[in-house]
């Protein structure tokens, strides 16, 4: 066996034995004081595995920016704008679920292109810029859909944003093209070239600005896709419904018109 596989197997040791570690943790924890393990019922192993998704992708496409030294600090309001505006303008062209996912992701690219383009015209610190732009976003975020943000819940077509099937292809999906952008293609190595040197990657002839912003363009997909995927839960807000506990999920209730949604 070889110094590389050695020090490359001794990684991905770490890396499994720590979440394995925290997780004995938190059950002993739960154990001691609440009687319960921490994943006790079908539906806290889906909302685990939700969660998982949703940080995988928040993590990536704060690693589009983040790995090259560039401090974004707009990703969480890139977020907001993209599901609140995206998701809106599909549910006004009642295309559902996969609508919401798809105008969401739409609108948080081009939120993360606007950054990007700013930051290369005007040259200011990533981290004072970004900040800028969050409290843009978060205000235009706030005015959007008369301050009622993103209604989802009693939608039509909402159920399959909470399906486990759908959530586990779209992970495998963004597993799947990211590996491809960030490891095999010409953007990727560009951008892994930047990240070593930025001024000897200038100078073999890679357009720094260009790659610069097409990582703020993927990051700004990424926030808004890993916030809209598991919206018909996490992006209900209706004072009149309330939530049953069940063991195979929630069940949750609108009492006006007596629609249901279970998950």
């Amino acid at each position: 066996m070889t110094d590389s596989m050695k020090i490359k197997l001794k990684s991905w040791g770490i890396a499994i034995c720590f979440p394995i570690a925290v997780a004995i943790l938190m059950n002993l924890i739960d154990i001691v004081f609440a009687g319960v393990w921490t994943i006790s019922t079908t539906a806290d192993l889906k909302a685990f595995f939700r969660l998982i998704v949703m940080t995988l992708c928040y993590a990536l496409a704060l690693n589009s920016n983040f790995a090259l030294g560039r401090m974004d600090m707009s990703a969480g309001s890139q977020m907001y704008v993209g599901c609140i505006i995206g998701g809106n303008i599909a549910l006004a062209l009642g295309l559902g679920g996969i609508g919401v996912l798809v105008f969401s992701t739409f609108v948080g690219g081009i939120a993360g292109l606007i950054v990007g383009f700013l930051f290369i015209k005007l040259r200011i610190l990533p981290m004072i810029l970004g900040l800028g732009m969050a409290l843009i976003y978060e205000c235009l975020s706030f005015a959007v859909n008369n301050q009622q943000g993103l209604m989802l819940f009693g939608e039509d077509g909402m159920n399959i944003l909470s399906q486990t099937w759908f959530i586990t292809v779209c992970l495998i999906l963004v597993i799947f093209v990211i590996t491809f952008l960030f490891q095999n293609s010409l953007f990727g190595y560009r951008r892994r070239a930047i990240s070593g040197n930025q001024r000897l990657a200038g100078e073999f002839g890679i357009n720094i600005y260009r790659n610069c912003v097409g990582c703020y363009l993927l990051g700004g997909c990424l926030a808004a896709f890993c916030r809209s995927l598991p919206g018909c839960i996490q992006w209900f807000a209706c004072p009149s419904s309330f939530a049953l506990n069940k063991s195979d999920g929630i069940q949750l209730y609108v009492p006006d018109d007596g629609r249901n949604m279970a998950w």
